[in-house]
């Protein structure tokens, strides 16, 4: 029977409501900068950061302000580490009310009902992504025992042996597990090459990815995805 791993951020939800929020209370005046690219290369500085943190480089709140720093400074925009140190409180306190996709929970409660595993596969620090995770109210699709967080692990995103991790602590086949993911990156091609089958999300975006084709499939709105689920649970993998 196919499993279904999911990455949590832009995934599940939208990273960009909240933080174009935050954006926009310190930088009202910035209308020529494009949102979707401030996002990308956003996410670019955060994994950046996050791996050097994860190397012991940085400490966790130098990571979260720099990441704010590094993007800023990429669009010519002010920032200090005290501006940086505020922008990411008031981005965390409004991840505290992020909602799933609209839509996405009655996909993922139909594949609990019929028996399908659900998982979840997410970089960053375990007291974070958990936040984040409760705020979904994911506890009632995605158990804990099925959540993966890098930092409880020696490895994180892009590396696919956080993937073999996962299979080893699930039980889960490498040929019947499917990771479900927005990035190219840091999700698609490190499933592929731990031998699972991956298919790329688009849901905001236009920007192209080069990789993109390595998917064994795409979807680009909510419903894609629905029919592309209901095509593989009504057939064999």
């Amino acid at each position: 029977m196919a499993a279904f791993v999911f990455d949590m951020d832009d995934t599940l939800y939208l990273r960009s409501a909240p933080y174009m929020e935050t954006f926009r209370h310190f930088f009202p005046d910035s209308a020529g900068v494009d949102p979707e690219l401030l996002l990308k290369r956003s996410r670019f500085w955060s994994d950046y950061e996050f791996d050097r943190f994860k190397k012991g480089e940085i400490s966790r709140d130098t990571m979260n302000s720099l990441r704010v720093l590094d993007t800023l400074r990429e669009f010519s925009l002010p920032g200090d580490m005290t501006l940086a140190g505020e922008f990411q409180r008031i981005y965390e306190d409004k991840q505290r009310r992020i909602t799933l996709m609209p839509g996405l929970r009655e996909i993922l409660e139909d594949l609990r009902d019929k028996g399908f595993f659900l998982g979840m596969i997410s970089n960053g620090s375990t007291d974070h992504q958990l936040m984040k995770y409760h705020a979904l109210g994911l506890e009632d699709l995605i158990p804990r025992s099925r959540v993966l967080i890098s930092s409880e692990t020696p490895f994180h995103k892009p590396d696919p042996r956080i993937f073999t991790v996962y299979l080893e602590k699930t039980g889960l086949q490498r040929g019947e597990t499917w990771y479900i993911g927005d990035s190219v990156i840091n999700d698609i091609l490190p499933a592929k090459k731990a031998g699972l089958f991956a298919i790329l999300v688009r849901w905001e975006k236009t920007l192209e990815e080069d990789g993109a084709s390595s998917a064994d499939r795409t979807a680009r709105s909510l419903q894609e995805l629905h029919m592309i689920l209901n095509e593989i649970t009504s057939s064999p993998v």
